[in-house]
Protein backbone atom coordinates (compact mmCIF):
# COMPACT_ATOMS: atom_id res chain seq x y z
CA UNK A 1 0.00 0.00 0.00
CA UNK A 2 1.08 3.37 -1.04
CA UNK A 3 1.34 5.99 2.15
CA UNK A 4 1.55 9.67 0.78
CA UNK A 5 2.18 12.35 3.63
CA UNK A 6 1.36 16.07 2.09
CA UNK A 7 2.25 19.34 4.86
CA UNK A 8 2.43 22.53 4.79
CA UNK A 9 5.61 23.59 5.23
CA UNK A 10 6.67 27.11 6.06
CA UNK A 11 9.49 28.21 3.91
CA UNK A 12 11.25 31.81 4.16
CA UNK A 13 8.72 34.22 2.77
CA UNK A 14 6.01 32.25 4.62
CA UNK A 15 4.73 30.67 1.05
CA UNK A 16 4.40 26.76 1.68
CA UNK A 17 6.02 23.95 0.81
CA UNK A 18 4.50 20.18 0.06
CA UNK A 19 6.34 16.98 0.17
CA UNK A 20 5.47 13.35 -0.40
CA UNK A 21 6.83 10.06 0.28
CA UNK A 22 6.20 9.02 -3.47
CA UNK A 23 9.55 8.19 -4.36
CA UNK A 24 8.79 9.82 -7.68
CA UNK A 25 7.88 12.83 -6.24
CA UNK A 26 9.46 15.47 -5.96
CA UNK A 27 9.94 19.29 -3.81
CA UNK A 28 10.75 22.59 -4.24
CA UNK A 29 10.59 25.26 -1.29
CA UNK A 30 8.41 28.14 -2.44
CA UNK A 31 10.38 31.48 -1.46
CA UNK A 32 13.63 30.19 -2.86
CA UNK A 33 15.55 31.45 -5.34
CA UNK A 34 15.65 28.18 -8.65
CA UNK A 35 19.00 26.62 -7.96
CA UNK A 36 21.25 28.59 -10.34
CA UNK A 37 24.19 26.23 -12.60
CA UNK A 38 27.79 27.03 -10.89
CA UNK A 39 30.50 27.02 -13.69
CA UNK A 40 33.12 25.72 -10.51
CA UNK A 41 33.32 22.31 -9.68
CA UNK A 42 33.06 23.21 -5.34
CA UNK A 43 30.22 25.66 -6.15
CA UNK A 44 27.95 22.74 -7.53
CA UNK A 45 28.87 20.45 -4.56
CA UNK A 46 28.15 22.77 -2.04
CA UNK A 47 24.47 23.15 -4.32
CA UNK A 48 24.42 19.00 -3.68
CA UNK A 49 25.29 19.00 0.05
CA UNK A 50 22.67 21.80 0.49
CA UNK A 51 19.75 19.58 -1.37
CA UNK A 52 20.92 16.37 0.13
CA UNK A 53 20.68 18.06 3.93
CA UNK A 54 17.19 19.49 3.05
CA UNK A 55 16.17 16.02 1.97
CA UNK A 56 17.39 14.48 5.17
CA UNK A 57 15.83 16.92 7.28
CA UNK A 58 12.11 16.24 5.91
CA UNK A 59 12.79 12.49 5.57
CA UNK A 60 13.34 12.75 9.72
CA UNK A 61 10.72 15.09 9.68
CA UNK A 62 8.13 12.45 8.33
CA UNK A 63 9.79 9.40 10.25
CA UNK A 64 9.10 11.73 13.89
CA UNK A 65 5.41 12.13 12.46
CA UNK A 66 4.65 8.04 11.86
CA UNK A 67 6.12 7.26 15.30
CA UNK A 68 4.46 9.82 17.18
CA UNK A 69 0.98 8.09 15.92
CA UNK A 70 0.13 10.20 12.51
CA UNK A 71 -0.10 7.11 10.40
CA UNK A 72 -3.33 7.68 9.17
CA UNK A 73 -2.72 11.56 7.93
CA UNK A 74 -3.42 12.00 4.38
CA UNK A 75 -4.03 14.77 2.00
CA UNK A 76 -7.22 16.07 3.63
CA UNK A 77 -4.79 18.02 5.90
CA UNK A 78 -5.87 21.48 6.04
CA UNK A 79 -3.41 23.62 4.24
CA UNK A 80 -1.69 26.08 6.26
CA UNK A 81 -2.32 24.07 9.43
CA UNK A 82 0.07 24.40 11.83
CA UNK A 83 2.20 21.49 13.18
CA UNK A 84 1.25 20.30 16.66
CA UNK A 85 4.68 20.72 17.67
CA UNK A 86 6.24 23.09 15.30
CA UNK A 87 9.90 22.26 17.61
CA UNK A 88 10.22 19.04 16.26
CA UNK A 89 9.41 19.94 12.68
CA UNK A 90 12.25 22.61 12.70
CA UNK A 91 12.81 24.98 10.01
CA UNK A 92 15.36 26.73 7.82
CA UNK A 93 15.94 29.79 9.83
CA UNK A 94 17.70 27.54 12.54
CA UNK A 95 19.61 25.81 10.26
CA UNK A 96 23.62 26.76 9.39
CA UNK A 97 24.44 27.73 5.88
CA UNK A 98 27.53 26.60 4.28
CA UNK A 99 29.91 29.85 2.78
CA UNK A 100 32.41 28.16 0.21
CA UNK A 101 35.30 30.28 -0.36
CA UNK A 102 37.76 29.62 -3.10
CA UNK A 103 40.88 31.37 -4.66
CA UNK A 104 40.35 30.93 -9.03
CA UNK A 105 43.33 32.62 -10.20
CA UNK A 106 46.75 33.33 -9.08
CA UNK A 107 47.80 36.27 -7.57
CA UNK A 108 46.76 36.47 -4.00
CA UNK A 109 44.78 34.08 -1.12
CA UNK A 110 41.93 34.70 1.04
CA UNK A 111 42.98 35.66 4.69
CA UNK A 112 39.56 35.95 6.68
CA UNK A 113 37.66 33.71 6.74
CA UNK A 114 40.50 31.50 4.66
CA UNK A 115 39.40 28.92 1.88
CA UNK A 116 37.26 25.80 2.19
CA UNK A 117 33.91 25.32 3.36
CA UNK A 118 32.38 27.24 6.38
CA UNK A 119 29.33 26.91 8.57
CA UNK A 120 27.23 30.28 9.62
CA UNK A 121 24.37 30.91 11.79
CA UNK A 122 21.23 32.00 10.02
CA UNK A 123 21.62 36.03 8.89
CA UNK A 124 25.53 36.13 10.05
CA UNK A 125 27.66 38.57 8.78
CA UNK A 126 31.31 37.59 7.75
CA UNK A 127 34.20 39.47 6.88
CA UNK A 128 35.86 38.83 3.89
CA UNK A 129 39.21 39.92 3.14
CA UNK A 130 41.30 39.04 0.46
CA UNK A 131 45.34 39.78 0.17
CA UNK A 132 47.04 40.42 -2.92
CA UNK A 133 50.52 39.26 -3.86
CA UNK A 134 53.23 41.65 -5.21
CA UNK A 135 52.69 42.30 -9.25
CA UNK A 136 48.32 41.64 -8.99
CA UNK A 137 45.84 43.34 -8.40
CA UNK A 138 42.73 42.48 -6.93
CA UNK A 139 39.79 42.40 -9.30
CA UNK A 140 36.39 41.31 -7.50
CA UNK A 141 34.14 38.40 -6.17
CA UNK A 142 32.12 36.64 -8.27
CA UNK A 143 29.57 33.75 -7.54
CA UNK A 144 26.78 34.24 -5.20
CA UNK A 145 27.22 37.87 -4.25
CA UNK A 146 24.41 39.17 -4.00
CA UNK A 147 24.90 39.81 -0.31
CA UNK A 148 27.88 40.86 -0.28
CA UNK A 149 28.43 44.57 0.68
CA UNK A 150 30.57 45.44 -1.64
CA UNK A 151 32.15 42.81 -4.33
CA UNK A 152 34.50 45.41 -5.45
CA UNK A 153 36.18 45.45 -2.55
CA UNK A 154 39.23 43.22 -1.56
CA UNK A 155 37.97 43.84 2.39
CA UNK A 156 33.91 43.56 2.73
CA UNK A 157 31.18 41.06 4.11
CA UNK A 158 28.66 38.93 3.28
CA UNK A 159 25.10 38.34 4.87
CA UNK A 160 24.47 34.55 5.53
CA UNK A 161 20.88 33.35 4.36
CA UNK A 162 21.90 30.68 2.28
CA UNK A 163 24.74 28.14 1.01
CA UNK A 164 26.91 30.76 -0.86
CA UNK A 165 30.06 29.70 -3.29
CA UNK A 166 32.06 32.87 -3.74
CA UNK A 167 34.90 33.49 -5.69
CA UNK A 168 38.30 35.92 -5.66
CA UNK A 169 39.70 37.11 -8.84
CA UNK A 170 42.88 38.17 -9.43
CA UNK A 171 44.69 39.65 -12.07
CA UNK A 172 48.94 40.80 -13.26
CA UNK A 173 49.51 44.37 -12.68
CA UNK A 174 49.98 46.29 -16.49
CA UNK A 175 53.48 46.30 -17.25
CA UNK A 176 55.19 49.72 -15.72
CA UNK A 177 58.51 51.02 -15.67
CA UNK A 178 59.78 51.93 -11.54
CA UNK A 179 62.94 53.40 -10.24
CA UNK A 180 65.48 52.12 -7.65
CA UNK A 181 67.14 55.07 -6.10
CA UNK A 182 70.66 53.68 -4.11
CA UNK A 183 72.97 55.82 -2.17
CA UNK A 184 75.22 54.64 1.21
CA UNK A 185 76.44 56.51 4.40
CA UNK A 186 80.06 57.23 4.81
CA UNK A 187 82.22 54.42 5.20
CA UNK A 188 81.04 52.40 2.19
CA UNK A 189 79.50 52.54 -1.09
CA UNK A 190 76.87 50.43 -3.20
CA UNK A 191 79.07 48.98 -5.77
CA UNK A 192 75.97 47.02 -7.11
CA UNK A 193 73.77 47.85 -9.16
CA UNK A 194 75.88 51.51 -8.45
CA UNK A 195 74.61 54.59 -6.56
CA UNK A 196 71.96 56.56 -8.18
CA UNK A 197 68.79 56.32 -9.92
CA UNK A 198 68.34 53.47 -12.28
CA UNK A 199 64.79 52.49 -14.17
CA UNK A 200 63.62 48.46 -14.58
CA UNK A 201 60.70 46.98 -15.32
CA UNK A 202 58.25 46.01 -12.26
CA UNK A 203 58.64 42.80 -10.85
CA UNK A 204 62.32 42.76 -11.48
CA UNK A 205 64.80 41.23 -9.19
CA UNK A 206 67.93 43.71 -8.72
CA UNK A 207 71.50 42.26 -7.11
CA UNK A 208 72.86 44.55 -4.66
CA UNK A 209 75.87 44.44 -3.51
CA UNK A 210 77.50 46.97 -0.32
CA UNK A 211 81.37 46.93 0.23
CA UNK A 212 82.91 49.28 3.28
CA UNK A 213 85.99 51.11 3.60
CA UNK A 214 89.03 50.09 5.77
CA UNK A 215 88.44 50.44 9.36
CA UNK A 216 83.96 50.38 8.69
CA UNK A 217 81.49 48.01 8.59
CA UNK A 218 78.36 47.32 6.87
CA UNK A 219 75.37 47.62 9.46
CA UNK A 220 72.00 47.20 7.48
CA UNK A 221 70.03 48.50 4.32
CA UNK A 222 67.24 50.67 4.72
CA UNK A 223 64.68 52.69 3.01
CA UNK A 224 61.98 51.32 1.09
CA UNK A 225 63.45 47.73 2.14
CA UNK A 226 60.15 45.80 2.09
CA UNK A 227 61.45 43.67 -0.82
CA UNK A 228 64.97 43.48 0.10
CA UNK A 229 65.76 39.55 0.44
CA UNK A 230 68.07 40.08 3.55
CA UNK A 231 68.59 44.05 4.95
CA UNK A 232 71.53 43.02 6.86
CA UNK A 233 73.47 41.09 4.10
CA UNK A 234 75.67 43.33 1.82
CA UNK A 235 75.21 40.86 -0.52
CA UNK A 236 71.49 40.36 -1.33
CA UNK A 237 68.54 41.24 -3.71
CA UNK A 238 65.42 43.39 -4.33
CA UNK A 239 62.22 43.12 -6.20
CA UNK A 240 61.05 46.33 -7.57
CA UNK A 241 57.68 46.61 -7.73
CA UNK A 242 57.32 50.82 -7.48
CA UNK A 243 59.88 53.69 -7.08
CA UNK A 244 61.85 52.33 -4.43
CA UNK A 245 64.61 54.45 -2.33
CA UNK A 246 67.36 52.59 -0.51
CA UNK A 247 70.33 53.54 1.37
CA UNK A 248 73.40 51.05 2.47
CA UNK A 249 74.20 51.97 5.98
CA UNK A 250 77.84 51.69 7.51
CA UNK A 251 79.50 52.68 10.90
CA UNK A 252 82.98 52.38 12.38
CA UNK A 253 84.48 49.54 13.45
CA UNK A 254 85.54 49.28 17.13
CA UNK A 255 88.72 47.86 18.28
CA UNK A 256 90.24 46.95 21.54
CA UNK A 257 93.21 48.67 23.65
CA UNK A 258 94.33 46.56 26.10
CA UNK A 259 96.61 48.04 28.59
CA UNK A 260 99.26 46.72 31.24
CA UNK A 261 102.12 47.60 33.20
CA UNK A 262 105.27 46.25 34.91
CA UNK A 263 106.12 46.47 39.00
CA UNK A 264 106.52 49.61 40.03
CA UNK A 265 103.91 51.90 38.77
CA UNK A 266 100.64 51.68 36.89
CA UNK A 267 98.45 53.79 34.11
CA UNK A 268 96.00 55.65 35.44
CA UNK A 269 94.46 57.33 32.07
CA UNK A 270 92.60 55.58 30.60
CA UNK A 271 93.02 52.53 32.89
CA UNK A 272 94.52 49.39 33.09
CA UNK A 273 92.65 46.16 31.17
CA UNK A 274 90.14 46.42 27.92
CA UNK A 275 88.53 49.40 26.62
CA UNK A 276 87.11 49.19 23.23
CA UNK A 277 86.92 52.44 21.01
CA UNK A 278 85.72 53.06 17.12
CA UNK A 279 88.46 53.35 14.90
CA UNK A 280 90.52 56.32 14.84
CA UNK A 281 89.86 57.37 18.04
CA UNK A 282 92.61 59.37 19.97
CA UNK A 283 93.42 58.02 23.58
CA UNK A 284 95.27 59.63 26.15
CA UNK A 285 98.19 57.74 28.31
CA UNK A 286 99.72 58.33 31.33
CA UNK A 287 101.76 55.86 33.16
CA UNK A 288 102.42 57.41 37.24
CA UNK A 289 105.67 55.79 39.21
CA UNK A 290 105.36 54.62 42.61
CA UNK A 291 107.75 55.50 44.97
CA UNK A 292 111.76 54.93 44.49
CA UNK A 293 110.63 53.67 41.01
CA UNK A 294 110.74 55.51 37.26
CA UNK A 295 108.78 55.42 33.82
CA UNK A 296 111.27 53.63 31.39
CA UNK A 297 109.31 53.37 28.20
CA UNK A 298 106.05 52.08 26.58
CA UNK A 299 106.07 48.59 25.34
CA UNK A 300 103.68 46.35 23.12
CA UNK A 301 101.59 47.49 19.98
CA UNK A 302 103.55 50.70 19.84
CA UNK A 303 103.75 51.81 16.73
CA UNK A 304 100.75 54.25 16.83
CA UNK A 305 102.03 55.83 20.66
CA UNK A 306 102.99 59.60 19.48
CA UNK A 307 106.49 59.18 21.78
CA UNK A 308 106.83 55.76 23.26
CA UNK A 309 109.15 57.32 26.15
CA UNK A 310 106.88 59.98 27.54
CA UNK A 311 104.73 58.48 30.52
CA UNK A 312 102.26 60.87 29.36
CA UNK A 313 101.54 60.37 25.71
CA UNK A 314 98.57 59.05 23.06
CA UNK A 315 97.88 56.60 21.19
CA UNK A 316 95.67 56.13 17.61
CA UNK A 317 93.58 53.48 17.75
CA UNK A 318 93.43 51.67 14.16
CA UNK A 319 93.48 48.17 15.38
CA UNK A 320 93.35 46.24 18.18
CA UNK A 321 96.35 47.22 20.79
CA UNK A 322 98.54 45.93 23.10
CA UNK A 323 100.94 48.22 25.44
CA UNK A 324 102.36 47.94 28.71
CA UNK A 325 104.02 50.63 30.80
CA UNK A 326 107.03 49.01 31.63
CA UNK A 327 109.11 50.66 35.21
CA UNK A 328 112.40 50.27 37.03
CA UNK A 329 113.37 50.89 40.47
CA UNK A 330 115.45 53.95 40.62
CA UNK A 331 118.68 53.64 42.58
CA UNK A 332 119.71 55.02 45.59
CA UNK A 333 122.64 57.67 44.67
CA UNK A 334 126.30 57.25 45.47
CA UNK A 335 128.76 60.07 46.96
CA UNK A 336 132.58 59.26 46.04
CA UNK A 337 134.27 62.56 46.97
CA UNK A 338 134.82 66.29 47.66
CA UNK A 339 136.83 68.31 45.97
CA UNK A 340 138.18 70.27 47.45
CA UNK A 341 137.18 68.61 50.48
CA UNK A 342 138.32 71.32 52.97
CA UNK A 343 138.05 74.95 54.44
CA UNK A 344 138.41 77.34 56.55
CA UNK A 345 135.84 79.61 58.62
CA UNK A 346 134.68 82.45 56.81
CA UNK A 347 135.35 80.76 53.36
CA UNK A 348 132.90 81.02 50.32
CA UNK A 349 134.13 77.93 48.23
CA UNK A 350 132.33 76.24 45.16
CA UNK A 351 132.91 72.69 45.88
CA UNK A 352 131.86 69.51 43.29
CA UNK A 353 131.00 66.19 44.24
CA UNK A 354 131.48 63.44 42.47
CA UNK A 355 129.04 60.05 42.84
CA UNK A 356 126.67 58.07 40.81
CA UNK A 357 122.93 58.55 40.52
CA UNK A 358 122.15 61.98 41.22
CA UNK A 359 118.59 63.14 40.05
CA UNK A 360 117.65 66.84 39.36
CA UNK A 361 117.74 68.39 42.04
CA UNK A 362 119.20 66.73 44.37
CA UNK A 363 119.76 68.54 48.43
CA UNK A 364 123.52 68.75 49.57
CA UNK A 365 124.25 68.67 53.53
CA UNK A 366 127.67 69.40 55.00
CA UNK A 367 127.00 69.38 58.64
CA UNK A 368 125.67 72.70 61.34
CA UNK A 369 127.36 76.27 60.88
CA UNK A 370 128.22 74.97 56.64
CA UNK A 371 125.40 76.81 54.85
CA UNK A 372 125.00 75.63 51.50
CA UNK A 373 123.73 78.78 48.88
CA UNK A 374 123.09 76.56 45.80
CA UNK A 375 123.33 73.42 44.33
CA UNK A 376 123.53 72.38 40.38
CA UNK A 377 123.17 69.29 38.77
CA UNK A 378 125.68 68.48 36.22
CA UNK A 379 124.63 65.25 35.87
CA UNK A 380 123.62 61.95 37.25
CA UNK A 381 127.28 61.62 38.40
CA UNK A 382 128.14 65.43 39.31
CA UNK A 383 126.85 68.15 41.32
CA UNK A 384 128.78 71.58 41.99
CA UNK A 385 127.54 73.25 45.59
CA UNK A 386 128.59 76.87 46.79
CA UNK A 387 128.99 76.65 50.32
CA UNK A 388 129.70 79.29 52.87
CA UNK A 389 131.64 78.07 55.78
CA UNK A 390 130.62 80.06 59.46
CA UNK A 391 132.78 81.74 60.72
CA UNK A 392 131.68 79.69 64.27
CA UNK A 393 131.99 76.52 62.39
CA UNK A 394 133.12 73.94 64.83
CA UNK A 395 136.84 72.65 62.98
CA UNK A 396 136.97 68.83 62.10
CA UNK A 397 135.54 66.65 59.94
CA UNK A 398 132.22 66.19 58.35
CA UNK A 399 129.66 63.79 56.45
CA UNK A 400 128.78 65.07 53.29
CA UNK A 401 125.05 64.01 52.18
CA UNK A 402 123.68 64.16 48.67
CA UNK A 403 119.71 63.42 49.02
CA UNK A 404 117.64 62.73 45.73
CA UNK A 405 114.05 64.37 45.21
CA UNK A 406 112.76 60.97 45.62
CA UNK A 407 114.13 60.38 49.05
CA UNK A 408 116.65 58.35 48.39
CA UNK A 409 120.17 59.21 49.80
CA UNK A 410 123.87 58.84 50.12
CA UNK A 411 126.57 60.00 52.35
CA UNK A 412 130.44 60.02 52.55
CA UNK A 413 131.71 60.07 55.77
CA UNK A 414 134.36 62.86 56.83
CA UNK A 415 133.86 63.97 53.22
CA UNK A 416 134.57 67.81 54.18
CA UNK A 417 137.00 69.18 57.11
CA UNK A 418 136.83 72.32 58.58
CA UNK A 419 140.54 73.21 59.06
Amino acid sequence: MKISWQKIIRGKKGSGTTFSTDSHASWQPDGYPTPQLYQHRACRRSREHSNMRRACFFFALVLIMTLFGCSGVTADIEPHEPLENPELMGSSESMGHTLTTICSTAGGSIIIPGEGEFVYDEGAVVDLVAEVEPGYWFVNWTGDVDTIFDPDSASTNITMNDDYCITVNFEPLPSMECSLTTNSTEGGEVTTPGEGTFTCDAGKMVNLLAVADEHYEFTCWTGDVDYVDDIYATETTITVWDDYSITANFELLEYTLTIDSTEGGSVTVPREGESAYPAGTVVELLAVADEHYQFVEWIGDVDEINDVCAADTFINIWGDYYISAEFEQVPAPEVYSVEPNSGQPKNRLTVTIFGANFKDIPSVDFGERIIVQQVIFVSASQLEVRIMVHNLAELGPRDVTATNPDGQSATLPDGFTVL
